[in-house]
């Protein structure tokens, strides 16, 4: 079962390709996780193109309670990001998958299990911005009911979030001192290797 909810979610300032939106990702769980972000070497709608911010963040520490904000903006490029969590350092990684897609201006984004899932035990929520839906894997889902290819797409332009440990759907909504106490990728803490 997937579970699509509505609710009203900060945007901050109004949004644009010249004030490109940002993902944010808030860690609700007791534990710390490991992060890093993604953008795809080019956009798949257009072949043999290169995406601006292409690579990929060493990984880092999101401790428990605490908010990210991705190192790149969310252009209107059709690039995907991807904030990918691992649960202990250098392990399985659950992604938060998203972009603004250059061809219809939609906000487009997901959640991945594909490349495992060490967060089967907590549930696990993205969301668009403002009315865009929600999509919501509850604590024992394994994915198959909420996670990719289960995706959504919105007309609505803005700012994107994700959480971990997130409780029912819809019920830890973004408030503009949690996006403002966020810190990017590159303020956190390193994975010691």
């Amino acid at each position: 079962m997937v579970l699509v909810c509505v609710t009203a979610a900060p945007s901050g300032p109004s949004n644009s390709p010249s004030n490109p939106p940002s993902f944010y990702t808030r860690n609700l769980c007791r534990f710390p996780v490991y992060v890093n972000s993604v953008v795809a070497w080019g956009p798949g709608s257009r072949p043999g193109e290169r995406c601006p911010d292409f690579g990929e963040t060493r990984q880092r520490i999101l401790n428990p309670g605490h908010s990210l904000q991705s190192l790149f903006p969310i252009r209107q490029d059709s690039c995907g990001h991807s904030i990918k969590v691992a649960r202990v350092p250098g392990g399985r990684v659950y992604q938060f998958e998203f972009n603004w897609a250059r061809e219809n201006n939609k906000m487009w984004y997901n959640l991945s299990s594909i490349d495992g899932n060490p967060f089967t035990d907590v549930s696990r929520e993205i969301s668009g911005p403002l009315s865009c839906p929600k999509l919501h894997c509850f604590p024992g889902n394994n994915g198959s009911a909420c996670d990719y290819p289960v995706q959504t797409d919105c007309l609505t332009v803005g700012n994107m979030f994700g959480w971990l440990c997130a409780g029912d759907p819809g019920s830890i909504p973004w408030t503009n001192e949690m996006m403002s106490t966020a810190q990017t990728i590159d303020e956190l803490p390193f994975v010691e290797d």
